[in-house]
This record gives C-alpha cells, structure tokens and sequence, in this order.
C-alpha cells in the first residue's frame, strides 16, 4: 500500500516535521519522492521500518544509534549485543539517579550541605611502613569497591590485620574501566581467588583525613595537590584511600560519619 505522508504521520504517529527530518537524516526514506512536487510517499516497507524506529527510540536509543543498528542488524539476534550494551547504559544512569536522588533527600531533610569539620583537619605528612598485604585488583567501576572488599575478606578472614584500603592506578578520575585493587593488611600470606599477597612499600606521604559521603572526597585530593604544589612535592601513583569508618557489612550507616585517610606517597 502506498501512502501520502500525512497518512503516514497518522499511521506512524510521527509528525509530518519528524518524517522530513529523518529522511534528511537517511533514517526514514519515503519509497518515493516526486522530482516536480517534492511529495513524499511511503510504503509498507517505510512502515515496518518506521515502527522499528519508534520501538528503539522507546527504548532510549539515540538517532545515530538507530542508524547504525538499522545498517548492522537483519534480525533480533544480532540486536541483542545492542541491547545488552543499552541495558548496561541504563543501569548506570539508575545508580547516578539515585546518588542524586540520596543527596535531593538529604537537602530537603536538612543534611549537611557543606563539608563537616573533620574534612578540614590539617594535612599532615609522615612515614608510611612497608606493610604485608593482600590484594585484589579489578577493572570496573569505583561503585564495585564493596562488593570486591567483601570478597577480599572472605579469603583473609581472621588474617586481616588492619584497616581495609584502596590503590588507584589511574592517577585521574574514571566511570568506567578504572584499574582499582583493594587491600588489607594481613598478619601472613594469604592466597585465594584473584587474591594475593605481597609486600606494599611505604615512605614518605602527604596525609588527610575526610568525613563525609566517598563522593565528595575529590576535596581532599584537591586539598592535597594544592598542598604539593605549593611545597614544589612531585606525588606518585597509585593514590591510597583508607578506610577508618564506612558502611558495616549489613546496614550502610550515616554516610556524613565515613572516615576514611587519603594517603599519596612522595615521588
């Protein structure tokens, strides 16, 4: 069946604007358009693509997207890396929303808006000792320190013998695919999986304490550069973050009582 595109539009549920956009586009072609007039047509072809359009844009694939999967994809199989790389995008958008929903509840409750006074303690430099630990190094996203601490003291148990830390590899800030290790001291060696021990050498750091949600902790660091700039100290990777106090193993707890040490080591 052939089609003006008014009805197509009503079909379609697309307005005429959009149809002429996505043919400017290439995403949407009319099955022909008159060399005189400059009328548009469609046919059940349009259609059919036309609905896969508006399944994807439900889906909140972009135009780009959209072309691109239109050219690469012949049936639902193929779409299905598309997909699984959308729900990927999604899930990451919910865990940004709801850090910012957290905050948006906090300011309207009457939480602390500024930093608490324990985030403004004085940077401190001193001696860090050569430590025996085990660590577990991973790839992934700052979010899945938790999960990868839990893991981690499942194999030390009883060995652990101080406060769990972090190693940042990057020396910049990641969403993804950060090169992240958690740590524990440990009394001896420990091995299990991806775990392992080794000896972490110490030296000469620039220390500072902050309180408050692991969010916000970018103010230490900027804290800490500035202190190392002033004093002419060149500082090297990776980056420590202690955690004095956090959320215990069940219930999160206040996250305005965190503490946690961030320690970077003189180059």
């Amino acid at each position: 069946m052939e089609y003006q595109i008014g009805e197509f539009s009503l079909a379609t549920r697309l307005s005429v604007k959009t149809l002429r956009f996505y043919h400017e586009q290439g995403l949407l072609e009319p099955s022909y358009v008159d060399p005189d007039t400059g009328y548009r047509t469609y046919n059940d072809e349009c259609l059919r693509r036309a609905a896969t359009i508006l399944r994807l844009r439900e889906l909140d694939f972009g135009l780009k997207e959209i072309r691109e999967i239109l050219a690469d994809c012949r049936d639902d199989q193929e779409l299905a890396r598309y997909l699984a790389a959308k729900a990927e995008e999604v899930r990451g958008k919910i865990r940004s929303y709801k850090r910012i929903e957290r905050r948006l509840a906090e300011l309207l409750a009457g939480g602390p808006a500024e930093q608490p006074p324990a985030a403004r303690r004085e940077i401190q430099e001193r001696s860090l000792e050569d430590q025996l630990i085990a660590g577990l190094r991973f790839t992934g996203r700052y979010e899945q320190i938790g999960e990868n601490l839990g893991r981690l003291f499942r194999s030390c148990g009883r060995l652990a013998a101080g406060k769990p830390f972090t190693l940042y590899w990057d020396g910049e800030y990641k969403e993804d695919e950060a090169d992240i290790e958690v740590c524990v001291p440990v009394c001896r060696v420990v091995h299990g999986p991806r775990v392992a021990s080794r000896i972490l050498a110490g030296g000469r750091a620039l220390c500072l304490l902050h309180q408050g949600p692991y969010e916000r902790i970018g103010e230490a660091y900027r804290r800490l550069y500035e202190e190392a700039g002033r004093a002419g100290i060149r500082l090297q990777v990776p980056g420590r973050e202690v955690y004095l106090r956090g959320p215990g193993l069940i219930l999160a707890g206040n996250p305005y009582r965190y503490l946690t040490e961030v320690q970077l080591l003189r180059a």
